[in-house]
């Protein structure tokens, strides 16, 4: 396993957690620097991103989550008693935007990971 930038590093610059995500290294280096598939993916990433932020919650590791707080502009708290529904829905409105711009730098779009095809 690795950890990977859900939105590339080299767009976003930064390590925030609300974009890492784990990932086999054969995945994370076949991404590279595309854009990953909206479609295909976002569901799981937010629903990673959910859980993350709610176990981290759970045991009071409020630094951890202050990316968190910088991204939704919401008081911790608050954001510990949202339903994944709300969750989801506001960080899409963070994603979004963020994936139509790097497209529009010229970042690849859209990653759709491949299973090799085994030679027969």
């Amino acid at each position: 396993m690795s950890l990977d930038h859900f939105l590339p590093w080299s767009y976003v610059a930064h390590d925030q957690l609300w974009n890492i995500i784990p990932t086999p290294k054969k995945v994370n280096s076949a991404k590279s620097d595309w854009l990953p598939s909206f479609g295909l993916y976002f569901d799981a990433y937010a629903q990673l991103q959910f859980n993350g932020f709610q176990y981290h919650a759970s045991r009071g590791n409020d630094t951890l989550l202050e990316d968190y707080h910088i991204l939704f502009s919401q008081d911790l708290n608050f954001l510990q008693g949202q339903t994944f529904d709300w969750f989801r829905e506001r960080l899409e409105r963070q994603i979004v935007p963020q994936l139509q711009t790097a497209q529009n730098l010229g970042f690849s779009y859209p990653f759709e990971y491949k299973l090799p095809v085994p030679n027969v």
